[in-house]
């Protein structure tokens, strides 16, 4: 029999479906219904709730079940008739102790540990890196200093001493302060110079650095205590200027040259009051490799002061650092250790307890050096990070970032202890960058302040006038100065000596322009603290609104004072403000000097002779 043969060209697959097409597509469309069919029948017979599972059923148990938890029930007897004593079944479960497994078998130990090749650690950078903005007087040495020095010394009308420019003497009529000359630093009696500064801080990871360091060597073939510790090398810190329409360029500061500006100028450094185990510890930080053998004779290292990770705060004229010098990490921590310190000096005497010695006491801590193979303390988890640039410029923005490096413990070390050979070359090893600090902008030198006047100051203004004091350099002290100036709303905040007339003195100190407008004030510039030494009327004066000032700056901003906020300011230059003469108002036809034109010159400071 002939097999029947299949053709497959066009003309016959078109015959099959033009003569079939149509019971091909009836016999899909009957098999779809009769699926949909079967799974119809197939719910009904196996997938319908059964009684117990329709909502009244369900309804039912609940209420039974409510009914049945709300019902009193009454305790079995046997439960009744014993009294349990709830302490001492408890009391069975606190006492249980866990056996120690039973001696482990030398032959059971393995007889060599599992050692492992030296690999490369991990660098944490510095965290948390953040920037301070602000202005301040430096103590400098006193070859900086010679014009103040050959300035004559003038008479303080308040005091039986000779007061050298930039000493406090307090304003005319008012009592005198007890301040001593010799209460005030030697740094502050030579002067000081104005100086804007951006305080950087940051954390670094010191113990993340040292669990990083124990992961990678301490199951190592071949293992050396001096390598097995990180030891810092130097940093690099850039810093960048942030300007409208500027392309940013990150520029490095140079370390050596800070150093080096900072020996010498500064008068001295600040007693720092953080202890050691706040800073990163000498032993910690090397200026030359400590892996690469013995350094040549007379070869020195880096400047020790640039390697610093901790910078030294320079002295203050009159003032000292506050936590702006710190991180908030630290001052807080700070904080709590003095209430700690507090807590304990008012506890009695007689617990029979020996105080503890303070952490930076002799004998209180080994010594840096005492022990050379014991690691030192770790202590703290972070160790502070602080850099001083004090090449900044008032009104500019100015962001920070650091890179660390610490040395190669690895550095020419044999391949028979590494995992590879590159891994010695390198005789530093740099972290990552740290997080950009915020944009901080470094303020003015000059600044508006407000204060209270007394009674018989307040009645010699006119009314609507009222006293505005601007703080600003004093170009023969090269220190902070203040100036008074008598003004009214919408009035410049500009002190000019040529504002003052025969019997009508505006200005009180040397010239200088703020280019500021009075905008608004609040409250009444009275000294409401002469009312606590009257006698009390029989109704208690209320409290008195909070005297404040808005003025527009010479950039368009508006900006806010009060004389809360004013005081501490107001106080610390108090001495540098001329008093209010009457003697030394300028006569009709008489000739007098320029202010300012020779050194320690003023007029306000005349005064009539002494009786």
């Amino acid at each position: 029999m002939k097999l029947p043969s299949i053709s497959l060209n066009q003309e016959d697959v078109l015959h099959v479906f033009v003569k079939h097409g149509d019971k091909m597509l009836l016999s899909i469309l009957v098999v779809t219904v009769c699926g949909l069919l079967w799974g119809g029948v197939h719910a009904i017979r196996h997938e319908t709730a059964l009684p117990k599972e329709r909502p009244a059923a369900i309804s039912a148990e609940v209420k039974k079940t409510e009914q049945h938890i709300t019902e009193n029930k009454k305790a079995p007897k046997e439960m009744v008739a014993k009294k349990l004593n709830l302490g001492a079944e408890i009391d069975k479960w606190r006492g249980i102790t866990v056996k120690p497994p039973k001696a482990v078998s030398l032959l059971d130990k393995p007889l060599f540990a599992e050692l492992q090749k030296r690999t490369q650690p991990a660098v944490f950078p510095i965290e948390n890196l953040r920037a301070v903005a602000g202005i301040v007087i430096l103590a400098v040495k006193e070859k900086d200093k010679q014009a103040q020095a050959q300035a004559p010394l003038r008479k303080d009308p308040n005091r039986d001493i000779e007061a050298a420019p930039g000493n406090q003497s307090p304003r005319a009529g008012a009592n005198p302060r007890p301040v001593a000359v010799a209460a005030v630093p030697e740094a502050a009696q030579t002067g000081g110079r104005i100086v804007p500064y951006v305080i950087v801080t940051g954390l670094i990871p010191l113990t993340k650095q040292f669990a990083e360091y124990e992961r990678c060597y301490a199951s190592t073939s071949m293992q050396d205590k001096k390598r097995d510790l990180p030891i810092w090398s130097e940093y690099r810190i850039e810093r960048l200027v942030i300007a409208p329409a500027v392309r940013e360029i990150w520029e490095p500061i140079d370390l050596k040259l800070v150093a080096k500006q900072a020996r010498d100028e500064w008068r001295g450094s600040q007693i720092d009051p953080l202890t050691g185990e706040f800073v990163l510890e000498a032993a910690l930080i090397s200026a030359a490799n400590p892996f690469a053998g013995e350094t040549k004779p007379g070869k020195q290292p880096v400047a020790a002061a640039a390697m610093s990770y901790c910078a030294a705060l320079p002295q203050l004229n009159a003032t000292a650092w506050g936590s702006e010098a710190l991180h908030p990490t630290f001052v807080a921590e700070v904080r709590r250790r003095m209430n700690e310190k507090k807590a304990a000096a008012l506890r009695p005497k007689d617990e029979g307890l020996e105080p503890e010695a303070a952490p930076d006491a002799p004998g209180a801590a080994a010594a840096p050096g005492d022990n050379a193979d014991a690691p030192p303390d770790q202590g703290l988890e972070y160790r502070l990070f602080r850099f001083i640039d004090t090449a900044v410029e008032s009104g500019k923005t100015y962001r920070y970032r650091v890179r660390l490096s610490v040395w190669n413990p690895n550095y020419e070390l044999p391949l028979q202890h590494l995992v590879n050979a590159s891994i010695a070359k390198a005789p530093k090893l740099p972290s990552d960058q740290s997080n950009e600090s915020a944009a901080v902008t470094v303020p003015g030198t000059t600044s508006v302040l407000a204060r209270c006047l007394r009674k018989a100051e307040k009645k010699a203004l006119k009314k609507d006038m009222v006293e505005v004091l601007v703080l600003g350099k004093n170009d023969l002290t090269d220190d902070y100065s203040l100036r008074s100036l008598i003004t009214e709303l919408g009035g410049l905040l500009n002190v000019d000596k040529q504002l003052n007339k025969t019997g009508d003195q505006r200005t009180r100190g040397a010239d200088i322009v703020t280019d500021g407008v009075l905008v608004d004030m609040r409250g009444r510039q009275e000294d409401r603290s002469e009312a606590a030494t009257e006698p009390r009327s029989k109704k208690p004066a209320p409290p008195p609104e909070p005297f404040e000032l808005l003025y527009l700056d010479a950039e368009g901003a508006l900006q806010f004072v009060t004389a809360a906020d004013s005081q501490a300011q107001v106080e610390r230059n108090e001495g540098t403000l001329p008093p209010l003469n009457a003697e030394a108002r300028p006569r009709s036809g008489e000739r007098t000097g320029q202010p300012g034109s020779l050194p320690g010159f003023s007029p306000f400071d005349q005064t009539p002779p002494r009786k």
